[in-house]
């Protein structure tokens, strides 16, 4: 659930979109009116929304990873999307973005801890101009309820408020660096392998 103005809904476009877009209006006002100063502080405040699709991602993976079981296309995906966050987490606390790194890395075959993962983001939401409530919790669209250990801010899941914003992957500007860092993690992956990596279009998964 973060689809709405409110990041409470089920469908349509994700808050993630609509906080990006609104600031994006007020940055071409801006700019229009050669308030460069206003619009470099409008940019930053860009930023922290463009890290949550980055977020979710990660945390999407390592659920899957932990309770639907290893495959090296979710480790290679949860990676890739760890890849693009870490420096932000980094920036903030080293010892946390190797929690990260060491449970999202390619080449560990599984063991990735969700909430191990989920406590390291939140730990260091307010550094990233981020709150646990933007990272949210991992929906499950069949049962109508967050997964059980993944509500929002670390609650227990079915029990938790729907109203509370859920795991998805918006379709943000921050996506498309998402796209190319996995395309670069399985490139390496083939080419180490020796095999071929095929692609095939089995459409998109709800979040």
């Amino acid at each position: 659930k973060t689809c709405g103005r409110n990041g409470d809904e089920a469908s349509g476009k994700s808050k993630v979109n609509f906080e990006i877009f609104r600031h994006f209006d007020t940055m071409q006002r801006e700019l229009t009116n050669k308030r460069c100063n206003s619009a470099r502080a409008t940019k930053e405040k860009i930023v922290p929304w463009m890290i949550v699709p980055l977020i979710q991602g990660v945390l999407r993976y390592a659920y899957i990873i932990e309770n639907d079981g290893f495959t090296e296309k979710a480790e290679a995906e949860g990676a890739t999307f760890a890849a693009a966050v870490l420096p932000y987490v980094a920036s903030c606390n080293a010892e946390d973005a190797k929690t990260i790194y060491d449970n999202m890395r390619v080449g560990l075959g599984g063991g990735a801890s969700y909430s191990t993962v989920f406590d390291a983001f939140v730990r260091q939401s307010s550094c990233m101009g981020i709150s646990c409530s933007d990272i949210g919790g991992y929906w499950n669209e069949a049962q109508g309820a967050y997964e059980e250990g993944a509500g929002p801010c670390g609650g227990s899941g079915s029990g938790d408020d729907g109203a509370n914003v859920g795991l998805a992957v918006g379709l943000s500007i921050g996506g498309l660096l998402v796209l190319v860092l996995l395309g670069v993690v399985l490139r390496r992956r083939r080419s180490a392998s020796g095999s071929t990596v095929e692609f095939k279009d089995t459409g998109s998964t709800p979040i």
